[in-house]
């Protein structure tokens, strides 16, 4: 049964996660192999993926910061590669749309490679198990496992997901590796020559043997490995000496807010010491003001008190008073009216 394989690998997301599972087992890796930008030989990725050998097979790779000699080698290697708008964006491309042939019995697979693929990918798989497709999934075991054993379990004949953690060190790129097949694919379409022949100078001198090129090559990339490490030690240095100096400020600066603090504090203790003795002093002269006011009001209504009886004992002065001077005018009278009528 013919069967065709459309591959499709987010280039940036899978390099990511093969460098992340590098650092986290570095003891299995070289300092060199650990140095690298882009670790993942397109050469060994394409063998990888060429599984089985008599499928038809398109691969496409999508990349943003991969470097123009990995996208060289790549292409050499068959890939139709896309670079990608923006650096956040994790796409595996255009993926191809599932459709039924019932008159054909091609097996099609869809094979996406990628340190994690999107959700929205994810759940649409489904299309493509109703239109009789395979989906087969590379990727590291620590990306959404779960999801996939799910998947596997549902879809036993449907799903495939292959882990690549015991494949990292196979897919690690070596010395002129990549090159090689770049140049010797080059060489091959542009002047039809198997591997190993020796290329003519278009001048027409001595040939150009494809092993001595290589060997040059293998110089040239040992001397950019001894730069780029050389580079990667001249960051880290200088990573180091801007963090020790962001350490020293970030210690004088919490000093001087220590100290500032303290003084704050200091400053505030006094402040409340004060406004305790004020408080203290106005509740003593409220208080005193307090005991006096009561006094006069007790002084105000105990005279309220003793007015009736001043009024009282006025009232009873008046009267007699008036009784005193009513009895005097009569008797004046009478003496009066005696002395007049003796007369």
């Amino acid at each position: 049964m013919p069967s065709t394989r459309y591959i499709y690998a987010d280039l940036d997301a899978l390099n990511q996660d093969v460098c992340a599972y590098m650092r986290s087992h570095s003891k299995e890796f070289s300092y060199a192999e650990l140095s690298k930008h882009s670790p993942i030989s397109a050469h060994k990725l394409t063998e990888l993926l060429s599984h089985p050998t008599g499928a038809t097979k398109y691969f496409h790779g999508s990349y943003y910061h991969l470097k123009l000699k990995d996208v060289e080698a790549f292409r050499a290697a068959g890939w139709d590669m896309r670079p990608k708008s923006a650096s956040k964006h994790r796409t595996l491309g255009h993926l191809p749309k599932p459709k039924r042939d019932d008159d054909t019995e091609e097996l099609k697979t869809l094979v996406l490679v990628a340190g994690k693929v999107a959700g929205s990918v994810l759940h649409g798989v489904d299309k493509y198990f109703d239109a009789g497709w395979r989906v087969h999934c590379y990727c590291l075991r620590d990306r959404d496992a779960k999801v996939y054993d799910r998947l596997a379990a549902e879809y036993p004949s449907h799903f495939q997901c292959t882990y690549l953690d015991n494949s990292v060190k196979s897919l690690i790129k070596e010395i002129s590796g990549d090159y090689e097949m770049m140049v010797t694919a080059r060489a091959a379409h542009t002047h039809e020559l198997p591997v190993g022949c020796a290329l003519e100078t278009s001048s027409g001198g001595a040939p150009l043997d494809l092993s001595s090129l290589y060997e040059h090559i293998h110089e040239l990339q040992e001397k950019v490995l001894a730069m780029e490490a050389d580079s990667e030690n001249q960051r880290n240095k200088q990573h180091d000496e801007m963090m020790y100096q962001l350490q020293q400020q970030k210690e004088a600066f919490e000093r001087q807010l220590s100290k500032h603090d303290e003084e704050f504090q200091n400053r505030l203790r006094e402040h409340r010491k004060a406004t305790l003795s004020l408080r203290k002093r106005h509740e003593e002269l409220v208080e005193k003001r307090m005991e006096v006011c009561s006094s006069e009001v007790a002084a105000v209504l105990s005279t309220i008190e003793e007015l009736p009886e001043h009024v009282k004992q006025d009232v009873y002065e008046y009267q007699r008073t008036v009784l005193v001077l009513t009895t005097s005018s009569h008797a004046g009278g009478r003496r009066w009216v005696l002395i007049t009528y003796t007369n």
